[in-house]
């Protein structure tokens, strides 16, 4: 048999409701009131239908606008959750099948710790792993008192050893390094990949300009992804590249030989442009030799060096190789094996290859080097040979078909050639011997010789026969002159001038070959 009391109101004895019944809905206590369960005491029964002021379906609803305080422990079960709100929820609760413990926001907003010090501890209590004192900007992180975060600066500043893992992340504050992937970073930062390759990349995400450094078994590599230079700054001012066609431009930023600056061209290519000053200064210290050298194919052809003081251009040092120094007393000499020659062993073309002209303004040396072998003039031309007399009284009229005179002059030789050859004559009255007029060069007059130059001739010559007879005939120059007598020997072989009346009609022909000293 079971009893039942049914009331609706519990009330104190001052008439404080303890207990009261409305609409299905059971208040326990009243504003103000401490509802206190025993220790070891359970409350259940709240599975489906709990105590709420709004019918929801949560086990236990603490009105809204109310505080609560919990004086003893909350158990709950696997999965179990305590949800804290109506929108963004707190939750606490243990999932059972990850065994991990959870304090998280369920919805989109924030979890928010506030608080004047906040202290998370280890397990043991004997270490802080988070605090934050009361009153200071930034925010501690403790392991050992190592790490700690600052507002204040906006930065990180690290008091003791920061290991995150020594494969991930160490940082030697007693030697100000930072390791990643090593505990035992030798250098500032160290970045290490146990699988043998390691990259590091800066990444534009905005027109995805990237920049990688990679470090594997073949070496190091900085890298773009893309169409990009790979740029050097100093001083915020550009100084090198490598433009995106590999490229390396040292002043300059773009490939091109009108502007100045240095390219080490991906085509195997240097170029060196400057403006108003030398593009190329190469300076070899302590040692004479070689400052360029030149190979075909890995063999060495030649080189451009200094012996002493003057500058060489040679084809080798081997004993045959030929060159020349340009010396700084106004000197330009053969080189033999490297050195300056001294065995006159070195030819100026040979048989098979020679030069076309020599100009000199001074003189040859040809065959030794005193003064008798200086070759200082040489000069070939032409003269006009005009048939004149050694008297007051010239021919009265000449008329040539062959007026033509050459010569060739080696220091003070000269040698002339003449034709002349007359269509047209008339005779007058003519006086002294027969002369041709007309050499280039006056000649010597140096009293050792009688003539300066005397040479036979061929002539043929309408001649008064009873002036010349049988008689040999010749021609002279004289010293001081620019002419040439036409001379005949006598029976008594003195020589003697041929008269200008021996030529009696045209058809004067004559040729003369002589040569005579200026």
């Amino acid at each position: 048999m079971s009893s039942i009391l049914k009331v609706d109101t519990i009330q104190d004895q001052s008439g404080n409701n303890i207990i009261n019944e409305s609409g299905n809905v059971i208040t326990i206590g009243a504003s103000g009131d401490t509802i206190t369960v025993p220790a070891g005491a359970t409350v259940s029964g709240f599975t489906s239908a709990g105590i709420d002021d709004n019918a929801t379906s949560t086990a236990i609803t603490i009105s809204s606008g109310e505080d609560v305080t919990f004086t003893e422990n909350i158990l709950l079960g696997d999965n179990k959750k305590a949800k804290f709100g109506t929108g963004n929820d707190l939750e606490i609760y243990h999932d059972s099948t990850s065994g991990h413990s959870f304090l998280k926001e369920s919805g989109s907003g924030s979890l928010v710790i506030q608080t004047n010090n906040l202290v998370v501890q280890n397990a043991a209590g004997t270490a802080n792993i988070i605090n934050a004192p009361e009153g200071t900007a930034g925010l501690d992180l403790y392991y050992n008192g190592n790490i700690k975060l600052s507002t204040a600066n906006n930065g990180v500043s690290v008091t003791g050893d920061l290991t995150v893992d020594t494969n991930t992340l160490f940082v030697d504050s007693s030697n100000n390094r930072v390791g990643i992937g090593t505990n035992s970073p030798g250098f500032d930062l160290v970045v290490k990949d146990a699988s043998g390759a390691c990259t590091i990349r800066a990444e534009n995400g905005a027109d995805n300009k990237i920049v990688d450094l990679i470090a594997d078994s073949t070496g190091g590599l900085i890298r773009t992804i893309g169409s990009y230079p790979l740029v050097f700054n100093t001083n915020q001012t550009e100084r090198a590249r490598f433009d995106a066609s590999g490229n390396f431009l040292v002043g300059k930023t773009s490939s091109n030989t009108a502007t100045a600056g240095i390219e080490l061209r991906a085509t195997d290519q240097v170029t060196i442009t400057r403006s108003g000053n030398t593009p190329l200064i190469i300076n070899r210290l302590s040692s004479d030799g070689e400052l360029v050298k030149f190979q075909k194919d890995g063999t060495n052809i030649g080189y451009i060096g200094n012996a002493s003081a003057d500058f060489a251009v040679s084809n080798s040092t081997a004993t045959n190789g030929a060159g020349i120094s340009l010396q700084n007393n106004l000197f330009v000499t053969p080189m033999k094996g490297g050195s300056k020659d001294t065995s006159s062993a070195v030819s100026l073309g040979n048989t098979s290859y020679t030069w076309k002209d020599i100009y000199l303004s001074g003189g040859a040396f040809i065959g030794g080097t005193g003064t008798a072998n200086k070759l200082d003039d040489y000069e070939e031309g032409t003269w006009t040979p005009v048939l004149t007399t050694s008297g007051n009284t010239d021919y009265s009229s000449v008329g040539y078909s062959i007026q033509y005179g050459h010569y060739t002059k080696v220091g003070q030789m000269v040698t002339a050639q003449c034709r002349v050859q007359t269509n047209s004559f008339t005779q007058g009255s003519p006086s002294g011997n027969i002369r041709i007029s007309g050499l280039p060069f006056t000649s010597a007059t140096n009293n050792i010789f009688d003539y300066a130059g005397c040479i036979g001739f061929t002539a043929k010559v309408n001649y008064n026969i009873s002036s010349f007879g049988t008689l040999s005939t010749g021609a002279v120059v004289g010293r001081g002159t620019t002419t040439i007598s036409l001379t005949r020997t006598r029976n008594d072989n003195v020589p003697d001038g041929v008269p200008a009346t021996a030529i009696t009609a045209s058809g004067f022909d004559i040729s003369i070959t002589i040569s005579y000293i200026i």
